[in-house]
């Protein structure tokens, strides 16, 4: 089921791709939040040193490069994959806000995978915004006592999600001839499977400009992940990578370049692929 039947792809010329959009969280970063190219107020509370040690205190999008400036941003439309029924309510109340500024955004409430089918789906009941959901069943959530991940509970409740082919859906964006996507990833442990899939086929490379990827390695067994075995889908799959260049993106913080952490851009396209991987926190 989608929601916001009134908004045409077609006439969207940059599209956001926010898969594992959970409560809308990254959707809010996407069209509020400056870069730190661009960003000009202080830190928050608490923090003495600037920049923070950490990313994740930073008031600024420290993992998007500097051409995706928050003016940029707000030019793209928006497709949301959330399978979890809990933040369907939240998702559609932003979509209605969006709407009112001239963003368009549509809510697909189904997982992004390889398949169009229904799917069983891992429910996290620990964390408070139910983040750690995953078709990877296997998956183990945060240990509550070291609070390491992977070492935690597996999640018992499962339920029955619908799936929609993402290879599919870009070959779409392809077809209607979509300027830039962006494509962000955030599927729990199943991004090392789904990943490999999106590059044998070839449209990552051929429809995708940016790819941000949040990695959940640690979380299950290796054996598990999907990963390539027979020497063909090997070949395959490292035959687009091997041709990805990249060199470290350099960003303006409060008036002096700082190397953002992991902020890579890339510095030549090879006529293989031209997908910029970064990564998502």
């Amino acid at each position: 089921m989608e929601d916001g039947r009134s908004f045409l792809p077609a006439s969207c010329s940059n599209m956001f791709v926010d898969v594992g959009a959970n409560n809308g969280d990254s959707l809010n970063l996407w069209y509020k939040r400056e870069t730190c190219a661009e960003f000009t107020g202080s830190g928050p509370a608490g923090v003495s040193k600037w920049p923070p040690h950490r990313p994740r205190k930073w008031p600024c999008a420290w993992m998007l490069p500097s051409y995706l400036s928050l003016a940029v941003r707000q030019t793209y439309c928006s497709e949301l994959f959330e399978p979890n029924p809990v933040h369907w309510p939240a998702l559609l109340r932003s979509m209605e806000q969006y709407a009112t500024s001239g963003q368009r955004v549509r809510v697909h409430r189904k997982a992004f995978a390889t398949i169009d089918d229904n799917v069983e789906f891992a429910i996290d009941n620990q964390t408070r915004n139910s983040e750690g959901s995953s078709m990877l069943l296997s998956k183990r959530l945060v240990s509550p006592k070291t609070g390491r991940p992977g070492q935690g509970p597996a999640m018992t409740h499962r339920i029955i999600a619908k799936a929609t082919d993402g290879i599919a859906f870009l070959k779409r964006l392809e077809r209607i001839a979509v300027t830039r996507v962006v494509l962000k990833l955030d599927v729990e442990g199943l991004e090392f499977e789904l990943l490999r899939e999106l590059l044998i086929s070839g449209v990552l490379c051929r429809v995708v400009d940016d790819l941000f990827i949040e990695w959940h390695d640690g979380r299950f067994p290796w054996q598990e992940a999907g990963l390539p075995l027979k020497a063909r889908d090997i070949s395959l799959l490292y035959g687009w990578m091997l041709h990805y260049n990249v060199t470290q993106e350099r960003n303006l913080v409060r008036g002096n370049v700082q190397r953002t952490p992991l902020a890579k851009a890339a510095a030549r396209h090879s006529h293989h692929c031209k997908t910029v991987l970064f990564h998502w926190s």
